[in-house]
């Protein structure tokens, strides 16, 4: 018997496993490595396909770059609306300085 005066208590299976898994669940589990495609192909299609795109918005950048410059703008201007809309200017003329 042990010197303290503190019983221990008696734990039976279901506590015991219960405990367990409460351990089990605290340990972190290990991050299991990326698995790369065994196929070399993979990467030819993934080359192509970025070719394809960069090529696609070369060609179409006369309808794209006044689209992205667009919402580009529309988010920068957007954070001082309320501040306008609260001295009363209209919405149509607010972005504009």
């Amino acid at each position: 018997m042990s010197s303290s005066s503190i019983p221990e208590p008696i734990l039976d299976a279901a506590d015991s496993a219960e405990a367990e898994i409460e351990v089990d669940s605290m340990v972190p589990e290990a991050p299991t490595p990326i698995q790369l495609p065994s196929n070399p192909m993979v990467f030819l299609q993934a080359a192509q396909f970025t070719l394809l795109l960069v090529a696609a918005l070369y060609l179409t950048r006369a309808i794209v770059l006044p689209i992205v410059l667009a919402v580009l703008l529309k988010l920068l201007l957007q954070s001082g609306m309320p501040r306008l809309e609260k001295m009363h200017v209209p919405r149509v003329i607010a972005p504009w300085p």
